[in-house]
């Protein structure tokens, strides 16, 4: 029998590139969808643009018409705390356009000087404790200012490590302070409980919770804090690998006695990326398992179904998978993280 008998069912990494630069996509005016899917379309996404730019800025082939026109897009959306749907701005969504135009200035040689602006609205609404600008009623976790906000580590830590900006420096120093999450054996609770005791976790949410740890405990902050947050991200993640499904997959939801709902493709990368960076070795099976997991979710064209069920191809989810296997191949770096 051979050692990692699940590796042939993996995705394939080219076709999942083929498929993020195709009209499915990338619009020609450069906006990226969220999914694709003719008889449930999807819509322009700013944070999956940020996070397809991170990710394809990185990638050493292929033409840049693409990355152009993406690029020149999320900068017309970059006006603070407009980035987000419905007329609501999200901070963690303009987090991720500008980690994504942060890469692609790296790509193209230039100055980060244009995402000053963007930093300091990112930095304004930190010390305002504010996740949200527009009508909110805060009634989702991402609309919240919760724990899945610490993900604002990977763009900050790159703004500090390459800047020593001393604001920026300050907030990433007090971002694990602002945003500790309260865990529970390792759960990041998502949502408020109506009833006593702590409400249940959307492991998606938990996921940019431990990304962010992830990302503190190898960032320019003194260290005690990136001991914590090592700390923090290693319980994260082994509660992660406690509730993996059989199959691979890991619930959307789980209030810490059981889970529910269909598996999702962005849970299962996300937790092969955290696996693979933190301990690979120890979680050597439950990556091998979600790996196959994503490889059952393929459709031929290239893109990941969202979950078991659906027929949305979905683009974030796509992104981090391609991330997920080459962090599973052993290229597992916190700083190339999207």
């Amino acid at each position: 029998m051979p050692d990692r008998p699940s590796l042939a069912a993996r995705p394939r990494r080219a076709a999942l590139l083929r498929w993020l630069v195709s009209d499915a996509v990338v619009a020609p005016d450069g906006r990226v969808w969220s999914w694709h899917n003719p008889a449930h379309p999807g819509y322009a996404y700013p944070e999956a643009g940020g996070l397809w730019l991170a990710l394809l800025a990185r990638e050493p082939s292929g033409g840049d018409a693409p990355l152009e026109r993406v690029a020149a897009w999320l900068r017309g959306c970059e006006t603070p705390h407009e980035i987000g749907r419905d007329g609501r701005g999200y901070l963690f969504d303009l987090a991720m356009v500008v980690a994504g135009r942060l890469s692609w200035a790296d790509r193209c040689g230039h100055q980060w000087t244009d995402e000053g602006p963007a930093i300091a609205a990112m930095l304004a609404a930190l010390r305002a404790g504010r996740a949200t600008s527009g009508p909110t009623h805060g009634e989702r976790w991402s609309e919240r200012f919760g724990p899945h906000l610490l993900k604002l580590a990977l763009p900050l830590a790159r703004w500090v490590e390459r800047t020593q900006d001393p604001e920026a420096t300050a907030a990433l120093t007090e971002l694990l302070a602002t945003l500790r999450p309260h865990t529970l054996e390792g759960r990041v609770p998502s949502e408020p409980n109506d009833g006593p005791g702590d409400g249940p976790t959307y492991l998606h949410a938990h996921c940019y919770a431990a990304e962010g740890l992830w990302r503190l405990s190898e960032a320019p902050v003194p260290t005690p804090v990136r001991m914590q947050a090592r700390e923090l991200a290693d319980q994260a993640v082994a509660w992660l690998a406690r509730v993996q499904r059989a199959d691979g997959g890991l619930p959307p939801w789980h209030d810490g006695t059981r889970g529910w709902g269909p598996a999702p493709a962005d849970v299962a990368a996300q937790a092969v990326r955290l696996w693979s960076g933190l301990d690979p070795a120890r979680y050597r099976g439950a990556i091998d398992r979600a790996l196959a997991f994503l490889g059952r979710l393929g459709d031929p064209s290239g893109g990941l179904r969202y979950h078991e069920t659906s027929d949305d191809l979905n683009t974030w989810a796509t992104v981090f998978t391609v991330q997920a296997l080459d962090f599973a191949e052993g290229r597992a770096d916190v700083r190339r993280l999207v």
